[in-house]
């Protein structure tokens, strides 16, 4: 039930790490680079030094579309007149975008076990959980497969402080500040 701050989770040594997808884009850059995600991109580099590093093809494909969506959207403030998303998505005017997404997606491929086995997750109680409000599927099947493999799940989503057990590495501050009352507070 232990949160770690950036500074304990880079002493850590020898461990198996889940990247969560809002790492993904820190790291990535594309959609700004301020302090904070400089901070957590230093410290996924740090990290990979020294552990083992995993995500689930759910965190890339949420990574992929969530960057599609960036790009699609920083081209339509420039240009009103672009086409609806799904179009303009195939086109040879997004065809740059598209290639860059591939290329930051098959870097985390190369940097990551890629889990994609979710045989011994129960689907209906995941949604069930779900519907509590406290946490989104993709955030609660990662924490799920954390909490079965004992893997730290590396994440600013303060969505996880709700997952009982789940050990968590983040610099959220909600979440630092909470982490007494997390026995009242996990839920899930």
């Amino acid at each position: 039930m232990s949160i770690f701050d950036l500074g304990a989770a880079a002493k850590l040594v020898g461990q198996e790490i889940f990247v969560d997808t809002n790492i993904l884009i820190f790291v990535d850059g594309a959609h700004s680079f301020d302090e904070k995600q400089k901070i957590y991109s230093n410290l996924y580099f740090e990290l990979k030094k020294n552990n083992k590093l995993y995500t689930s093809e759910k965190c890339l494909g949420e990574f992929s579309n969530r960057l599609t969506a960036l790009y699609y959207n920083l081209d339509r403030e420039e240009d009103k007149n672009i086409d609806s998303f799904k179009k303009y998505r195939k086109s040879e005017a997004f065809s740059t975008s598209m290639q860059c997404i591939y290329d930051a997606t098959c870097q985390f491929l190369n940097d990551m076990e890629v889990i994609k086995d979710y045989r011994t997750l129960d689907i209906a109680r995941a949604f069930d959980d779900v519907r509590s409000g406290l946490i989104d599927y993709c955030d609660l099947v990662s924490a799920r497969i954390c909490l079965e493999r004992d893997m730290y799940f590396f994440s600013d989503d303060g969505d996880s402080l709700y997952c009982k057990g789940l050990k968590i590495i983040t610099n959220n501050s909600w979440m630092l500040r909470n982490s007494e009352k997390r026995g009242e507070l996990a839920v899930l």
